[in-house]
């Protein structure tokens, strides 16, 4: 984004900050939520250094890359307002190195080499040409080994002198290796393990069925850059890596991958198999091991010198295993990590922030830094009494903890006196009654010892209902392990006023179907209701005021009965919100763009509406005085926040706050690293677009509440909630002719 336009831009935010559409700076809370760091490694001196995924550290603002003190805490700031090209967890991450120095990867590919107090010395890699790059692989003996990656050509195997960059002369690859290096590990004997293979296929999934990955190699390197000869030939189709024997031996771990070729295969696998093999010196496979995750998680591990091993399990929790591959069922998992490492001493270092005994309780002598960010809303419902629910993705809100729900007065304080149950998971919906908070969560709660579910009731201090057993079938998964019995599946929730609520639950693997269904205060379905149509696709349910509901293009009564088809051929209907007494439609031709809102009022479409245009499912909230508020985008630009007049009619006077989020927000001097210096950043010149996810018309408070992915509005610091301001003016409503 240019940093002129957007001056503009935001420029033209502050001047029309109180009128309407623009933030309200009566209301900023602090809304902060937990922060794992996206790279972590252990330098040469044992510290561990951390970087991404927060911007503030023990509650002070912060770089991109820290260092872990020798005990836990935040030390040194090597490379203070540093922030990280784009592309600087995608193999090129930074660096330590033995003598206290680091490098950090710079905008043009390339390195630049900073002194252990954070002062740049200069280009890290000398003779490199235009457009080539390196990736370190490891430091011994004052000699960094990397792969030079080439503008065309395959990837080759350099050693350097760690002091200066400079290539080491004594050392030569080959010309006949085949394919890409990869990787490469230190072996005891001064030379190196390296994987080969065409780098296009062997990490990505094979383009088409019949068009196989090639062959991955495993070699043996002398120190002089000779091939000592090759040890294995891997499969393609399992993507591969290498670590180092962690008892000095010699010996190499080879890490295979997922078995790629079974995902053309029905069913598809619910959990992937990893394999451990390990290898002695020599290159002899001496034994194997394979190890269950789940599908859509990192498989990470570590091996400690005494031959015990941590790696994630099939339910996503680290379990250790002793020397001889047996399951520790005494060791006490952290849950789920995205790294860790094994240090000398027999502890465990998890995503560079918590250490952990051996046998994995916590390591009391060290202090866990306070890694944050700013909050990601996704769900704002009102209460009865005009209070607001926000749901999100947060642990803190000025100062006092909430675990991801939190109510607000309408005066924008927070309410003390709501504290939600920590069984609580995370909320992908909610649905308020006359007496209670129905929440669907994204993973199940245990509600009972005999009872977990993904559907629970909270009352409205936050407690959790215990007595509420939900029930339903269809499109969810129902299993009895132990005699407990778990619910998972819902979905989207709808409160009817007569306080039943509406489930729309979505589940399967091979065949996902979505179901509707009407559940009682009790937990039980209604029965006699009929509405439980299975679709292929969840879609949304509203809510009708005089009773039933609509979903699809179809209108229901009470007993889930159709009341009224509005479908036709080659269109999709979707129920956005009751508005005028009528329901308000997003029309869609299901094989062409074109997508437009149409107003169902009474017994036929209101033809004086005009229709607006939006790109893509907008959401809605019905505002003061016939007003609606819809968050969408239109003609391919950025989402924006627009107003209509009761007529259809986009109104002039409502100029869309801007919704950002930035690297960072507060203040700060801020550079990245070229290849032989620092480069001034200006956060605010490089903005993103942020997303809201929530409207909400506070009638009580007469304001908007809006929430979102965003922490800055108009160029104010925001983390994920606002108030945007509304104003009483109309554009004059002509009859349309």
């Amino acid at each position: 984004m240019s940093g002129t336009w957007l001056g503009i831009v935001l420029a033209g935010a502050v001047a029309h900050a109180a009128g309407p559409g623009g933030l309200d700076p009566a209301f900023s809370p602090e809304l902060r939520a937990p922060a794992i760091p996206t790279w972590a490694a252990v330098g040469p001196d044992g510290r561990s250094w951390v970087a991404g995924g927060f911007d503030r550290a023990d509650g002070a603002s912060t770089g991109d890359l820290r260092v872990i003190g020798e005990n836990g805490g935040i030390s040194a700031e090597p490379a203070p307002g540093y922030l990280a090209p784009s592309d600087v967890w995608g193999g090129r991450t930074p660096f330590p190195l033995a003598d206290g120095s680091f490098l950090l990867p710079a905008e043009s590919s390339g390195w630049l080499r900073m002194n252990s107090d954070g002062t740049p010395a200069g280009p890290a890699f000398p003779g490199l040409a235009a457009g080539e790059s390196v990736i370190p692989q490891f430091e011994r003996d004052g000699k960094l080994w990397v792969i030079r990656v080439p503008v065309s050509g395959p990837r080759k195997l350099e050693r350097r002198e760690s002091a200066d960059g400079t290539i080491d002369p004594g050392f030569s690859q080959g010309t006949d290796w085949p394919d890409d290096v990869l990787e490469t590990v230190p072996h005891a004997l001064g030379g190196a393990w390296v994987l080969t293979g065409d780098h296009s296929t062997s990490s990505g999934f094979p383009p088409f069925l019949g068009a196989e990955p090639g062959d991955q190699h495993v070699f043996l390197v002398h120190g002089s850059g000779a091939v000592a000869g090759e040890m294995r030939v891997l499969s393609g189709y399992r993507s591969a890596s290498l670590a180092a024997a962690a008892d000095g031996s010699g010996g190499v771990r080879v890490v295979l991958g997922a078995d790629r070729s079974r995902w053309f295969y029905r069913p598809a696998p619910e959990s992937l198999i990893h394999t451990i093999e390990w290898c002695s010196p020599e290159g002899v496979v001496l034994r194997s091991q394979n190890f269950s995750s789940p599908l859509y998680q990192a498989f990470v591990w570590a091996e400690s010198a005494d031959g015990s091993l941590v790696a994630t399990g099939r339910g996503g929790d680290l379990i250790r295993f002793d020397a001889a591959g047996v399951e520790d069922e005494s060791f006490q998992s952290p849950g789920k990590v995205q790294h860790v490492a094994a240090l000398p001493d027999g502890k465990w270092l998890v995503d560079g922030v918590r250490r952990l005994n051996a046998d994995g309780s916590p390591d009391t002598s060290w202090t866990v830094p306070d890694l944050d960010r700013p909050a990601k809303l996704k769900l704002l419902q009102e209460l009865p009494d005009g209070r607001v629910l926000a749901a999100g993705d947060f642990d803190e809100v000025d100062g006092s903890p909430r675990q991801g729900l939190a109510v607000f007065e309408t005066d924008g304080s927070l309410d003390p006196s709501f504290i939600a149950d920590e069984r609580i998971a995370p909320v992908i919906s909610a649905a308020i009654t006359a007496d209670s908070i129905y929440l669907a969560t994204s993973e199940t709660v245990t509600v009972r010892e005999d009872l977990r579910a993904n559907l629970v009731k909270i009352r409205f201090d936050g407690s959790l209902d215990e007595s509420f057993s939900p029930a339903w079938s269809v499109g969810t998964d129902v299993g009895v392990s132990g005699g407990v019995t778990s619910i998972d599946g819902a979905l989207q929730l709808d409160a009817l006023k007569n306080g039943d609520v509406m489930v729309t639950s979505y589940g399967g693997y091979e065949v996902r179907s979505s179901k509707v269904s009407r559940v009682t205060p009790e937990g039980s379905t209604r029965a006699g209701f009929a509405g439980d149509r299975t679709d292929s696709f969840p879609e949304e349910v509203v809510p009708v005021a005089k009773g039933g509901f609509a979903r699809g293009g179809l209108f229901y009564k009470d007993d889930g009965s159709v009341s009224r088809d509005l479908q036709r051929e080659g269109f999709k209907l979707d129920p956005l919100t009751e508005w005028q007494g009528g329901m308000l439609f997003l029309e869609r031709p299901v094989n062409s763009p074109g997508s437009r809102l149409r107003l169902w009022k009474g017994k036929k479409w209101v033809a004086s509406f005009i229709s607006q245009k939006p790109d893509a499912l907008p959401i809605v909230e019905a505002g003061e005085k016939k007003r609606l508020y819809i968050a969408t985008s239109f003609s391919g630009a950025d989402q924006s926040l627009r107003r209509l007049a009761p007529n259809g009619k986009l109104d002039p006077q409502f100029r869309s706050a801007i919704f950002g989020k930035r690297a960072r927000r507060e203040p700060g001097t801020w550079w990245t690293a070229g290849e032989s210096a620092k480069i001034p950043f200006d956060p605010a010149a490089n903005e993103e677009p942020a997303f809201v996810t929530a409207l909400l018309w506070n009638s009580k408070g007469g304001r908007l509440w809006v929430a979102g992915d965003f922490n800055v509005v108009d160029g104010q610091a925001r983390d994920g909630l606002a108030w945007i301001a509304g104003g009483k003016k109309l554009p004059p409503l002509r009859p349309r002719r």
